[in-house]
């Protein structure tokens, strides 16, 4: 009678504990089933995404092989072009000779009572002539444009394979396009643009601050050409001269082309206006000049001011440490290492004895400087403009 007092309760807890131990058994079973069920989706989805990278980078290369034929047909009408170009030309100068020869042989026979026939045909010469001249440089800026297209269609490539580690060219993108502007006891630096082909070569234009060009021209004489020392990744040097394009001084900003060289060079990679207007304070810079006639030399630091107003003009105040020749040197976004601002002032402490404060230099957005560059005729200099360049012969007002 005992045994079964106790018994009884036994059994029943065994058989719970058989209960719970079958239930949670089930649970783990079902666990493990969807946890499978789990992978095999996300390795299904991992699939998917991979046969539609590799989809579209098969489209994408497709796309770019479609766009090199395009422009090796552009090539062959720019062929065309260039020999129509040269026919009009010729027949423009043997218009001019004939017309010319024309109005000499009228002045020799007929009488004084014609002059004035004679003027006014001379008058209308002078005019077609100068019609003849514009249409002249426009066809010369569409033959560039027509270059710098080929010259893509050659840079262009199929897309990089996913997994492609692309080292940054540093020395190609930042201190390759810094050089030393010296002459007239003054030194700064400018910023070498991307070369624009020409039928001579290339032709290769540089932005620095106006107060640099000024100070050296009063050194060596109003009508100087600039010296420019341009420096190699190998450590060597080559010397150019630059001519003035225009210039703004109250920006303090100025646009110098080299006359002596007709080669390409290393050039900065100029921001987009929606990458400049994107830019907030806090973000890397670098900035890249000849302080004291070195040779270029980088330095890091972080955009401090966006609106800092200076004389009515608005400039980006920056941290990276600056002193005396970096004055038109270049400002570089730091992730995309693209030219953003040009440098312009330096602030200094006390009035007898004047210190420099390496860490708070102005230099002037590339958002200034498209505005004023576009006014100027150099509207083809701005990334993604299509307009030609047509001031390519225009000099600076003194």
């Amino acid at each position: 009678m005992r045994t079964s007092l106790w018994l009884t309760p036994l059994l029943a807890l065994m058989a719970a504990s058989q209960a719970y131990q079958a239930w949670e058994t089930s649970q783990r079973l079902r666990s493990l089933e969807t946890t499978s069920k789990w992978a095999a989706e996300n390795e299904r989805i991992d699939d998917q995404q991979a046969a539609r990278s590799s989809a579209e980078a098969k489209a994408q290369a497709v796309q770019l092989l479609e766009l090199k034929g395009r422009l090796r047909g552009l090539g062959d009408w720019r062929s065309e072009f260039d020999s129509f170009a040269a026919s009009t030309r010729r027949s423009q100068r043997t218009l001019r000779e004939e017309i010319r020869n024309s109005l000499a042989a009228v002045r020799t026979t007929q009488p004084a009572s014609a002059q004035h026939d004679i003027a006014r045909i001379t008058a209308t010469l002078t005019s077609c002539e100068e019609r003849l001249n514009t249409t002249d440089g426009a066809l010369t800026d569409l033959r560039e444009r027509l270059n710098s297209t080929s010259i893509t269609a050659v840079e262009v490539e199929l897309p990089a394979q996913a997994g492609t580690k692309v080292t940054p060219d540093l020395w190609g993108n930042l201190m390759g396009p810094a050089v030393q502007l010296a002459g007239g006891g003054t030194v700064g630096s400018a910023v070498l643009l991307p070369s624009q082909p020409t039928v001579e070569g290339w032709r290769t234009r540089l932005l620095t601050a106006w107060h640099v060009v000024r100070d050296i021209r009063l050194g060596l004489g109003e009508d100087a050409l600039i010296p420019v020392t341009v420096y190699n990744e190998d450590g060597s040097v080559r010397h150019e001269e630059a001519r003035l394009l225009c210039r703004d001084a109250k920006m303090d900003i100025a646009l110098l082309e080299l006359s002596s060289s007709n080669e390409k060079f290393p050039a900065a990679q100029l921001a987009s206006k929606a990458t400049l207007e994107s830019i907030k304070v806090f973000e890397d810079i670098y900035a890249v000049g000849c302080p004291l006639g070195n040779d270029p030399i980088p330095t890091h630091g972080k955009l401090s001011d966006t609106s800092h107003m200076v004389e009515g003009t608005r400039h980006w105040m920056i941290s990276a440490p600056t002193y005396i020749g970096n004055s038109g040197g270049g400002i570089f976004h730091a992730e995309t290492e693209e030219l953003v601002g040009i440098f312009s002032k330096l602030y200094t402490h006390g009035t007898l004895r004047p210190t420099v404060v390496p860490h708070m230099g102005l230099a002037i957005p590339l958002t200034e400087v498209y505005g004023w560059l576009k006014g100027q005729g150099y509207a083809s200099l701005i990334p993604d403009s299509a307009a030609p360049v047509m001031a390519s012969a225009k000099l600076a007002s003194r």
